[in-house]
């Protein structure tokens, strides 16, 4: 299986949920009970599949942990958990079409008998160059973003204010010439979509219209992207790298004519809300923990 995403959902130093995936594009879910006897302290399901039995095209795979953000928006409550497939260890398959999706798991917000429920997760909508947009997004259980055939996430996703950040591998861009001795490459690009609907944010290719085209700009290295990452060293202008290609993520006059400053510039906005997080709480590992500072 793919790693795991813990949840804390009460703060009190205890795993609540797990969402982890696998190899056979598959997502589940596990409840703890904690305090429970050994026979009742897990219980778990499969909540998803987004691979098809005997479809070339559809079978994906799951390398990376989900992330997983609390929703509460227009009466729904969910968390919304993301996550991207792609063949890591094939990274130049053009067969495969991948996907990122986004997923409202209402279960653990609703129990019977004691038990959180899992979620009947059947109406997904469908985001592609030719429906790029979702009317009546609480009418559906999530949405799934498809690729472009071969192009893969092949790297974790991030929920960051509201938006989900992803970066995805397009071998197509390979370049290979017959006979050829050199190696091939591939592009990369980084994507930045609203969370709650997949949606792009700006109309940032010029041409009159939000739509597709608008959700990512290709990256300037060659190669394998590198998952992305937020440095905040300064709370009130977060920066966002994908390797060596860093922007910061508020919105500037120095965006004007730069696809990818304008596109990252939607992370946060006209203003960081960075600032409101309480370092307290977390740790990283590379940055010690907070908790015993004065």
């Amino acid at each position: 299986p793919a790693r795991i995403a813990v949840i804390d959902r009460d703060f009190d130093g205890k795993v609540d949920h797990m969402y982890f995936g696998d190899m056979g594009g598959s997502l589940f879910r596990v409840d703890i009970y904690n305090g429970q006897p050994l026979n009742k302290l897990l219980n778990g399901k499969k909540i998803y599949t987004t691979s098809e039995i005997l479809s070339k095209a559809k079978n994906r795979r799951y390398y990376y942990a989900p992330d997983v953000a609390e929703i509460v928006f227009k009466g729904e409550h969910y968390y919304a958990v993301t996550i991207g497939s792609g063949y890591r260890a094939h990274p130049l398959n053009e067969d495969i079409e991948d996907s990122v999706v986004m997923l409202k798991d209402k279960g653990v917000f609703a129990k019977v008998d004691g038990l959180y429920t899992f979620p009947t997760l059947s109406n997904i909508a469908q985001i592609s160059p030719s429906s790029p947009s979702v009317t009546n997004m609480p009418s559906y259980d999530g949405y799934e973003f498809n690729l472009s055939k071969g192009e893969k996430v092949i790297t974790g996703v991030s929920v960051i204010n509201s938006k989900l950040v992803f970066s995805s591998y397009d071998p197509s861009s390979a370049g290979l010439v017959e006979n050829s001795c050199s190696a091939a490459q591939g592009g990369g690009r980084i994507y930045v979509i609203d969370l709650l609907d997949g949606s792009a944010l700006l109309d940032n290719d010029g041409d009159g219209d939000i739509d597709y085209d608008d959700t990512y700009v290709k990256l300037d290295k060659s190669g394998i992207p590198a998952e992305p990452r937020l440095i905040i060293t300064d709370p009130d202008a977060p920066t966002l790298c994908i390797g060596t290609e860093c922007a910061d993520t508020i919105e500037s006059d120095d965006d004007a004519n730069n696809k990818f400053k304008s596109l990252l510039a939607k992370i946060s906005g006209a203003k960081s809300n960075m600032n409101q997080i309480f370092t307290n709480s977390w740790s990283t590992e590379i940055e010690p923990t907070t908790k015993d500072d004065n």
